[in-house]
């Protein structure tokens, strides 16, 4: 059952080609919570915010491989995108120019 759905997941998975010249930066368990206690995000958001615009203005593809967003901890994605409205805005200047 986990190789059917990790095999329909990679068929689907968008393509990014690579070269020497791309420039792609890399983050993974960043657990953006809701900034209560439990909220381990809540600590590295000036930097985070400061390398994402960084990375943006510098012509940066942004991936992120997961455990973006503490959902398991959460029942709802309204505060967590409350808290954190300015990045989730940074992350749509990079869909914008479809570099997400």
């Amino acid at each position: 059952m986990v190789s059917s759905i990790l095999d329909k997941a990679f068929k689907k998975a968008k393509k990014v080609i690579l070269s020497r010249e791309a420039k792609i930066i890399f983050f993974s368990d960043l657990h953006k919570g809701d900034n209560s206690y439990a909220d381990d995000f809540r600590h590295n958001i000036k930097i985070y915010k400061y390398a994402l615009k960084t990375y943006f203005d510098q012509g940066f593809t942004y991936i992120e491989l997961g455990d973006g967003i503490e959902l398991w901890e959460n029942n709802s994605f309204k505060p967590i995108f409350e808290t954190y409205k300015p990045i989730f805005e940074l992350l749509e200047k990079f869909q914008a120019q479809k570099r997400l």
